[in-house]
């Protein structure tokens, strides 16, 4: 099982910083997917724009899975880009998510 995507959502309301955004969205994950696990939390930028990237694991279907988030905020939007698989076979994508990742670019 893998999978890739890429969402953006207008913010409605307050508008919020990254950290905030980072911080609704872990109690979310922690909530909603059971053995939600975090690995890694970081700083960098996704096409040129502040970002955070996250690592965890969570139970799906009674397999562990591996996500790799990263969210960037631009123009009162957010945009998430995710990749999950199961978590043995994660590793052997990353090459290619850092070549997609560091690929990514806003256009105008």
């Amino acid at each position: 099982l893998q999978g890739f995507n890429l969402i953006f959502e207008k913010m409605h309301g307050a508008k919020m910083s990254l950290d905030q955004y980072m911080k609704v969205t872990s109690e979310g994950l922690k909530k909603y997917m059971p053995g939600f696990t975090l690995i890694d939390s970081s700083e960098c930028t996704l096409g040129g724009h502040p970002a955070v990237r996250m690592t965890f694991t969570a139970l799906h279907e009674s397999k562990t899975m591996k996500f790799l988030s990263m969210f960037a905020i631009r123009d009162g939007k957010v945009f998430s880009l995710s990749f999950n698989s199961v978590s043995g076979d994660f590793d052997s994508f990353v090459d290619i998510l850092d070549k997609i990742i560091g690929s990514f670019q806003f256009l105008s």
